[in-house]
């Protein structure tokens, strides 16, 4: 049998800082949304709570996003994730953890108020921390190991040959090498 070897280049150093700090540029402007967004509803939730027609502070507030967000064009989604993340993280708590992206502390936020500090603690140690890392040790309780990227594409690969021996449109050439694969796993899974 040949072995064949698929060489990739990897990413030159330089693009991936410079697409990192476009992130990170893009990233300020969410945090000041937020906190003015904080700023405008604490200021006008309590008078508009007041009126007969929203009664409530939680319909006040869904009322005032919604009216800037028809004013502005903004998504309601979208302006309701820069509250929640402001909310949760204050300030000063944003600039003490300013070196991960607001993609990064959303993860963290996942973890809830009791524990996302130590996650972010943890990855300052394991940089670059992809979100998607992040939300898989979250998941865990914190016990994963940071996943190696051939672990995930053999199981992925493992699932695809499942898929394909179970499907009755698949070739029997095709269906033996998804076989082979899967055994090659099993016997893995039992060592």
């Amino acid at each position: 049998m040949t072995e064949h070897t698929i060489e990739i280049p990897p990413l030159p150093p330089e693009l991936i800082e410079r697409v990192r700090q476009l992130s990170d540029d893009a990233d300020r402007p969410q945090w000041t949304a937020g906190y003015e967004l904080i700023a405008i509803l604490d200021e006008l939730v309590p008078a508009y709570a007041a009126l007969p027609e929203l009664v409530t502070e939680r319909r006040a507030r869904t009322w005032i996003v919604r009216k800037l967000c028809d004013g502005t064009g903004e998504n309601e989604s979208t302006t309701r994730d820069r509250i929640s993340m402001a909310r949760f993280y204050p300030t000063e708590v944003q600039r003490k953890w300013d070196v991960y992206s607001w993609s990064q502390m959303r993860a963290f936020k996942w973890a809830g108020p009791e524990r996302w500090e130590e996650y972010a603690t943890y990855f300052l140690d394991h940089l670059p921390a992809p979100v998607r890392v992040i939300r898989e040790r979250i998941r865990s309780g914190g016990s994963a190991p940071v996943e190696s990227a051939w672990k995930r594409r053999w199981e992925r690969f493992v699932d695809l040959a499942y898929e394909l021996a179970q499907d009755t449109e698949t070739p029997e050439h095709v269906k033996r090498a998804a076989y082979g694969v899967i055994n090659v796993d099993v016997e893995r899974r039992w060592k």
